[in-house]
């Protein structure tokens, strides 16, 4: 399977276990041992199947903007997702000459297709690149039109390091002056979704988990799980790493299975779970971790500190994919890649296969 790490500074709330109906149809035993590891995943409980709980896509402004019927469709879409309590976020890009224009444009469309009573406009999420127009304006005119959903902006590489620093200067300005804003917006660095798998390609990530804006593929099928970290601490921030360490274990293996629980109401969705069966660990607290620690965020030694925190949680649940691809079965998206399957002759299908069994040996997953 397909696993990410999102780490978030957040507050010391921990998460608690969903709240289920107890009956047959339901996946209730996974999300209860789920919880008592201080995992939480993040599913939607309704009267027919459990689905997950997020959808992100990337809309070209300028191309809807030019094709009605594609918009149309598109509205349509997102809409349905809506009328079934799925939060969706929406990444604007490439809106070309006159973008705030087209975006404001494009906002009031979306307002007219999502304007119903039963629709919780809070779960509309909003990206936009940080090239695209000004800042403090598409914050606005977002919240007077969908009201009070996460807002984002997508900071490209220009925005790291010093040698952007002059021309990043109005989004970080902008990003400055609200960062005690309740519903300002929050800042996301671009980047493609890479893969300690050699066998598989990075994938580009133009879109966004609603949630917790997790770079994304556009239109992926992700079950995220929520894990405070300080959970597995003392009152003086020390981890109880080898406890941490089973807890992912344990978990990867109950949301492998949950994942085969999952409705997908989204074709494009569900066809992306049959093939990448993609599940998050969202790691919470990593703030609070630093304060029971009395460390210096400023430090290097503390980042460091925190790098290998990551870093080693990483390759726990990669060394457990690796496992449950031996035990279960191969993702079927790499599955598809075996070059034996176009080989010519008997002869060189045995080649590509003993070629194939030996890059799987330390790559599967």
């Amino acid at each position: 399977m397909l696993t990410q790490i999102a780490a978030f500074v957040t507050g010391s709330k921990s998460a608690g276990p969903a709240v289920v109906a107890d009956n047959n149809d339901t996946p209730v035993s996974e999300v209860q041992s789920l919880a008592m590891l201080g995992l939480r995943p993040r599913v939607l409980w309704r009267d027919g199947p459990v689905s997950a709980s997020g959808a992100g896509f990337c809309w070209s402004v300028r191309m809807l903007s030019a094709a009605p019927e594609m918009l149309a469709a598109e509205l349509e879409r997102v809409r349905a997702l809506l009328l079934r309590g799925i939060a969706v976020n929406l990444t604007l890009a490439d809106a070309g000459a006159r973008s705030s224009r087209r975006i404001e444009q494009l906002l009031r469309k979306l307002k007219c297709a999502v304007s119903a009573p039963c629709i919780d406009q809070r779960l509309i999420g909003l990206a936009v690149l940080a090239e695209e127009m000004p800042l403090p304006a598409f914050l606005l005119m977002s919240k007077i039109l969908l009201g009070q959903g996460p807002r984002y902006v997508v900071l490209g590489k220009e925005h790291l390091g010093r040698g952007g620093q002059s021309e990043a200067s109005p989004a970080w300005t902008a990003l400055y002056q609200q960062r005690s804003w309740r519903w300002g917006l929050r800042p996301v660095y671009g980047g493609d979704s890479r893969t300690r798998c050699a066998l598989l390609s990075d994938e580009q990530s133009p879109a966004l988990l609603s949630a917790h804006g997790m770079r994304v593929p556009a239109a992926s099928a992700w079950l995220c799980l929520e894990l405070h970290i300080c959970r597995y601490s003392n009152r003086h921030g020390h981890l109880d790493t080898a406890k941490l360490h089973e807890s992912l274990v344990r978990g990867l293996d109950i949301a492998d299975r949950l994942f085969d629980k999952l409705c997908w109401h989204d074709a494009t969705q569900s066809k992306d779970a049959l093939s990448n069966r993609r599940i998050a660990f969202i790691l919470q607290g990593i703030g609070d971790l630093v304060v029971l620690r009395r460390d210096d965020p400023s430090d290097i030694a503390c980042l460091r500190r925190l790098d290998r925190l990551v870093a080693g949680i990483h390759e726990c649940l990669w060394n457990r994919s690796h496992r449950l691809a031996a035990e279960r079965g191969l993702l079927p998206a790499l599955a598809a890649r075996n070059p034996s399957h176009c080989a010519a002759t008997e002869e060189y299908r045995r080649s590509w296969q003993e070629r194939w069994n030996a890059a799987l040996s330390g790559a599967a997953v």
